[in-house]
């Protein structure tokens, strides 16, 4: 099992806070966190369990109290975290002395707290990243029949599944895990989420509801989150840090509460956006009337959303955009636009053939040529 946070301290001192520290950032941020309880041995060598739990970690938090400067244990996983060379997060309550810490931690940058809310503080201002939501718990029936008895998200294009060209697009300083909702075809989406080669831990799980809206509501996420649908292949060189940048920008100046990738490169207006100055979004359409797209944008279904959105979510909602979104622009509340026009929909047999015209190495295109052709 990867997890996103190992807690290194000593038990006397040091649980309540270390204990404190995983229930904060598994319910804000929804990350894993290795907190061991155990009692020190002083001169005893790491355990197995102890050491495979640490360098499947994507981080070592070292908490330092007085009863940790002087413990073996303590002193021998910050030890073994540098080795790793491991990011690590020191932090040090304020009786305890510098030059009490491991001669290769004393400059690196501390923590300096007092209490445990103090601590909690300034945990929170550290980058943990965003989660990622990737809806797969849905039926598809444009793709019908390649999706008989599999998801849409295992589709292949080209020589890897859609859900492989995801998170392997996805960038591991931006994003701190990526959470795929699933639901009759959850062990065949778990089996190939651990075939990828994603640097970001990935966790499945069964979706807490059956419409998206509250599924997202009923997870209780309190921090920022980007949602990707799960038929969407972005391509180019796409910069997710510039994306986040915009969205915190927007956040701060104009009070945005989310950021709506967008195209204007799309033949189905579906999800039409219009806008004003500053790229602010004034009009939503998630089915327009009329299939008039110039002058639109149309909307990826990739976005940023702040917790606050959630709130405008209504248990008898089906659509995230077409029902939640509308709610809350109508509510006044504010959205922007990110504009990016390289990007696929799977969403009928004819996107997949065109994304697998692309995908397919060029020597290997007359073959799919014959396989799809009517006469076979």
């Amino acid at each position: 099992m990867k997890f996103d946070l190992f807690i290194s301290y000593a038990t006397s001192d040091g649980l309540d806070f270390a204990t404190a520290i995983a229930d904060f950032l598994k319910q804000k941020y929804l990350l894993s966190v290795y907190v061991a309880e155990r009692a020190a041995h002083p001169g005893e060598a790491l355990d197995t369990k102890i050491k495979k739990a640490m360098r499947s970690s994507d981080k070592v938090l070292i908490l330092f109290t007085p009863a940790a400067t002087k413990s073996s244990w303590v002193q021998g996983e910050a030890i073994f975290a540098s080795d790793l060379q491991k990011s690590l997060v020191i932090c040090r309550r304020q009786d305890v002395d510098k030059n009490d810490l491991p001669i290769q931690l004393m400059e690196k940058e501390h923590i300096i707290f007092g209490d445990d809310k103090s601590l909690m503080a300034l945990i929170d201002k550290l980058n943990w990243g965003i989660p990622v939501i990737i809806p797969a718990a849905g039926k598809s029936g444009g793709l019908y029949p390649m999706n008989l008895g599999m998801p849409k998200i295992i589709l292949p294009v080209g020589d890897r599944p859609i859900l492989h060209h995801i998170v392997q697009k996805l960038d591991r300083t931006v994003f701190s895990q990526i959470i795929i909702l699933t639901d009759m075809f959850s062990d065949m989406i778990e089996y190939f989420a651990g075939l990828s080669r994603a640097s970001i831990p990935i966790r499945c799980m069964k979706t807490p509801n059956p419409k998206l809206p509250m599924a997202l509501k009923e997870l209780g996420l309190q921090t920022t989150f980007l949602i990707h649908y799960s038929d969407i292949l972005i391509e180019g060189d796409f910069n997710w840090r510039r994306l986040l940048d915009h969205h915190k920008y927007h956040k701060n100046q104009h009070n945005v509460i989310g950021t709506l990738m967008a195209s204007n490169r799309y033949n189905i207006p579906v999800g039409r956006i219009q806008t004003g100055t500053q790229q602010m979004i004034t009009q939503f359409t998630e089915k327009p009337d009329s299939l008039e797209s110039i002058g639109y944008s149309i909307n990826m279904a990739v976005s940023i959303f702040e917790p606050d959105f959630l709130e405008h979510i209504d248990e008898d909602d089906t659509s995230l955009y077409g029902d939640s979104l509308k709610r809350a622009m109508e509510g006044e509340k504010k959205f922007c636009l990110y504009q990016h026009d390289t990007w696929r929909h799977i969403q009928t047999l004819g996107d997949w053939y065109e994304a697998q015209k692309h995908y397919v190495p060029q020597n290997e295109v007359s073959f799919l040529r014959e396989v799809t052709s009517a006469d076979n």
